[in-house]
């Protein structure tokens, strides 16, 4: 039986995707082209065993970055070697939810908290962290940004204001927006603007060289967004609750709804999150991870074609790789009863000691 293989965030590089999964913080990576998923033997410490294990994901050269969901450590897995490492970062403000964003430019990653006015910067050559505290004093905490070339732009979650800071000088410059925006949560930069999505589904374009700002489309159902595809000459934004793929033309603003899905297409709902949060992309396409779904959702960005990938791994190998790992209680969201029963009958597993006391955990668990 397969397992049920969430994972809020991804990443690319040359024909796979690796993420961590939810629900263990497993270690793993899909052929794009057939969705079978291998497990990676060496998991993150900080990572494995948790619930939401990480929203922020990239590919620099042959290696994949990744942040912890409470912002403590900055996760590097090198492809060659198999290696991975840690480094601490301290943007644990809050329980999840501590980054407004980051992008690496000139072997140096830099990442923006949304508890700090500050600028973290990791050092790709020696593994040093340094940070800079913002000199404007804006009346806002960074809830997105957007980097432009040489400048990146700090958002408040809602406001008519940001603020363009220059990278190698640290200049700072309040730029008043001619909108109040309200629940910004993704910013894509496009020939010369910037696409601003809101949580109610409002795209606006911000022209940032001449700062005029305009609404290219209202919110039309009763759905939350949280990320947004901007291709040549549409908007995809996939569904967060509904079962519709919203389709904005970049040029008039006119929306169109798709309901394009496999048969056997499932939701696993998790308190508010939705289907699809966040994705990362290569050359060819934009893949939208399956964070409460059983499918990865993939669009073309040469012409906006919408596929479909189904991670596909078996739940006992799964399981068996999370018992080596030292993980014996499994959340039932993830798991079914029956395939525990079966691995924990299977040899290996007992030989690892995994169910050692496994009853009193249970017990300690539920009561």
């Amino acid at each position: 039986m397969d397992s049920i293989m969430l994972f809020r965030m991804c990443a690319a590089l040359e024909g796979y995707l690796y993420f961590f999964t939810t629900g263990g913080g497993a270690f793993a990576r899909m052929d794009m082209a057939t969705g079978d998923v291998q497990l990676i033997g060496n998991a993150s410490k900080h990572i494995f065993g948790k619930d939401d294990a990480s929203g922020w994901m990239m590919t620099i050269d042959r290696s994949i970055y990744a942040l912890t969901n409470d912002g403590r450590y900055l996760v590097e897995y090198q492809a060659d070697s198999g290696q991975m490492s840690e480094t601490k970062i301290d943007c644990d403000y809050y329980k999840w939810g501590n980054i407004a964003g980051w992008f690496e430019k000139d072997k140096k990653i830099y990442i923006y908290p949304r508890g700090q006015r500050e600028e973290v910067i990791f050092n790709r050559d020696n593994r040093n962290v340094s940070r800079t505290e913002f000199a404007t004093n804006f009346p806002f905490m960074p809830f997105r940004i957007c980097k432009i070339e040489n400048n990146v732009y700090l958002f408040g979650e809602t406001g008519n204001c940001a603020v363009k800071r220059t990278l190698d000088t640290g200049k700072e410059e309040s730029v008043i927006l001619g909108e109040r925006i309200e629940d910004v949560r993704h910013i894509v930069p496009r020939d010369g603007v910037m696409y601003i999505l809101t949580a109610a589904r409002r795209i606006y374009v911000w022209d940032y060289r001449i700062n005029h700002i305009k609404l290219l489309c209202d919110a039309v159902i009763d759905d939350k967004a949280y990320s947004m595809a901007v291709l040549e000459d549409r908007i995809i934004i996939p569904p967060f609750h509904s079962d519709e793929i919203q389709i904005v033309d970049r040029e008039s603003g006119k929306i169109f709804f798709e309901k394009n899905k496999p048969n056997d297409f499932a939701y696993y709902p998790r308190a508010v999150w939705g289907k699809y949060i966040d994705y990362c992309e290569n050359d060819d396409f934009f893949f939208f991870a399956a964070n409460t779904t059983n499918y990865v959702l993939a669009i073309s960005k040469k012409n906006g074609a919408i596929s479909w990938i189904h991670p596909s791994i078996s739940s006992e190998k799964l399981m068996q790789y999370m018992f080596e790992q030292g993980i014996d209680c499994f959340q039932e969201a993830y798991y079914s009863l029956p395939d525990y029963i079966s691995c924990i009958q299977n040899h290996s597993c007992l030989q690892q000691g995994a169910c050692k006391e496994a009853g009193h955990e249970i017990w300690m668990r539920v009561v």
